[in-house]
């Protein structure tokens, strides 16, 4: 089961499309009973997807069936689809930047599953954004991007 807008429903097909979710700023995956028993909010990381409207429920139902598995520990899309490209933002959550391991099995997830529509994507604190920084600022906005871990594996 997953937790969505402080319900619970066993059905993981619910599309960010759908009416009952316009008025919603976020609708969340995430494992009812936290496997992380201690959580340092400091620690957190996401990647963040941006998803074309024609592929956003397929790839939603893959996050959500990665959350069921618990090979994702959390995530969010925005149902409004508001970007230039008329894209959703899904982002994935990892427990730990520092944990390598979970932040590489949440990345072998999504690129197996395609979800990542072979796009790189890049890895960033929740501090970092706490922080303000952004793509386009002086800072560089990721700590991780997809291709360096593909790199690491190859030694």
């Amino acid at each position: 089961m997953l937790k969505q807008l402080g319900l619970v429903f066993e059905d993981t097909g619910l599309s960010p499309e759908q009416e009952l979710y316009k008025n919603a700023n976020w609708i969340y995956a995430k494992q009812i009973e936290n496997p992380y028993k201690e959580l340092d909010r400091n620690k957190i990381g996401k990647r963040m997807l941006f998803i074309p409207k024609n592929h956003i429920h397929d790839i939603w139902y893959k996050i959500c069936e990665g959350v069921k598995s618990k090979n994702i520990w959390e995530a969010k899309v925005n149902p409004k689809s508001h970007l230039k490209d008329d894209a959703y933002v899904i982002i994935v959550y990892a427990y730990n930047f520092e944990d390598r391991k979970d932040v590489k099995k949440v990345l072998d997830y999504l690129t197996k599953n395609n979800l990542t529509l072979n796009n790189t994507i890049y890895y960033k604190t929740d501090l970092q954004t706490k922080q303000k920084i952004y793509a386009g600022n002086k800072e560089r906005p990721w700590i991780y991007s997809s291709n360096s871990f593909l790199v690491d594996d190859l030694f």
